[in-house]
């Protein structure tokens, strides 16, 4: 005798068993329903419907879960896509704002640089133009400092040694033949200082030498305009007020 479903026709089966699949038909019947779980039939009375269930392995699926995680699954798309709309409608915005913003700065950057040129006087202009060349020449002898390096990595690619090119190559170029070289190779005085000299030359590499002085002065400089150039333009507007 088998025994006997409830009511709501929810077969549940025997947590010893380890059901594969149960299928439950549904049928329009008015007397009853077949549930079938590894061959055995079991009867309930009184329903007119029969609903279909998936027995998977420690838990069950009914119609009516499978439409509520239907209705689930729907909902967190409608979610995903209100949120990417919404995202995007806030990327427009951010867009336009910062373009705005950035048109507005444009405008009064250049309101304000055209202010400041105008009120230059020629000892500005003449301060501006030592400024720039000091600056230009410490560019160049950075970028003869960074050439070297990139010279010396060939060299060292190609032979697999490193070239050393030191300052004193420079200085006996430079000063051959002058009372200079005759005092760093044969000193008659400043025996100590010639010792310290000689051992600068001989030691440092040229590609400090340019690299690091070159970089200081950038620097200074850079600082140096900022400042001058700040210090003025409130003078500026200071006399434009007054």
């Amino acid at each position: 005798m088998l025994p006997p479903v409830e009511d709501s026709c929810l077969y549940k089966p025997n947590p010893n068993h380890l059901p594969i699949y149960i299928i439950f038909v549904r049928m329009n019947l008015n007397q009853f329903c077949a549930i079938i779980e590894y061959g055995r039939l079991d009867f309930c009375q009184n329903h007119n419907l029969l609903a279909i269930k998936l027995f998977l392995v420690g838990g069950t699926m009914t119609q009516t879960d499978y439409e509520h995680q239907k209705s689930d699954h729907f909902s967190w798309m409608q979610w995903i896509n209100l949120s990417i709309d919404n995202a995007k409608e806030f990327y427009e915005d951010v867009k336009t704002n910062l373009r705005e913003i950035t048109n507005q700065l444009f405008s009064k950057a250049s309101k304000e640089l055209f202010f400041f040129i105008s009120k230059l006087t020629s000892i500005d202009i003449f301060f501006g133009s030592i400024t720039f060349c000091i600056m230009s020449l410490a560019s160049l002898f950075l970028a003869s400092g960074l050439g070297l390096i990139g010279y010396q990595l060939f060299l060292w690619i190609k032979n697999g040694t490193w070239s050393e090119f030191a300052v004193i190559e420079v200085f006996n170029f430079l000063f051959e033949n002058t009372l200079a070289a005759q005092w760093l190779s044969k000193p008659e005085s400043w025996f100590g200082l010639q010792k310290i000299v000689e051992w600068l030359l001989k030691n440092i590499p040229l590609s400090v030498a340019l690299i690091v002085p070159s970089i200081i002065i950038l620097v200074g400089m850079i600082c140096l305009t900022f400042i001058a150039l700040t210090f003025r333009y409130y003078q500026f507007k200071t006399q434009e007020k007054n």
